[in-house]
């Protein structure tokens, strides 16, 4: 089962890494309603912005964190939280891969709802692994309780 999620994992990173090679050499663009896929270069982290090189210095303390976490973690059965944290870290490293060798992040996807945020599947990935360890911390919270 573990081999599986990461399967799973690595190919969302595939994905993200084939996603921002299209939209990085092309100028691909897809407009409707509700969802835009067109090309932006994204220098910010969330809305701030900071000096690319302390976002890469950044990046490099918290995935190297996060990999301590995944390593010394005690409950190591536990796929809510190594699946989380597999997730934000396959997409932090993504972007981090983005800002080292281009000096921005590739996002392309806008939503109608966020029309001044751009993203991409790497942070979709970072989101959700952020969810999932999330829901872990509830549990562990409950069960205590």
């Amino acid at each position: 089962m573990r081999l599986f999620h990461l399967a799973i994992i690595s190919l969302f990173l595939i994905i993200d890494r084939l996603t921002k090679c299209l939209f990085k050499s092309s100028r691909f663009s897809f407009v409707s309603d509700l969802l835009t896929l067109k090309t932006s270069q994204n220098l910010r982290l969330f809305f701030w912005q900071i000096d690319q090189s302390f976002l890469i210095v950044f990046s490099l303390i918290a995935l190297g964190g996060l990999v301590f976490v995944l390593i010394k973690k005690k409950d190591k059965g536990n796929f809510l939280l190594t699946d989380g944290l597999l997730l934000v870290i396959f997409g932090g490293a993504s972007n981090l891969f983005d800002r080292i060798f281009l000096g921005y992040v590739i996002d392309f996807i806008w939503v109608f709802f966020l029309p001044f945020f751009s993203f991409n599947v790497a942070d979709i990935m970072i989101t959700a692994g952020c969810l999932l360890a999330a829901i872990y911390s509830l549990k562990l919270i409950r069960k205590n309780y």
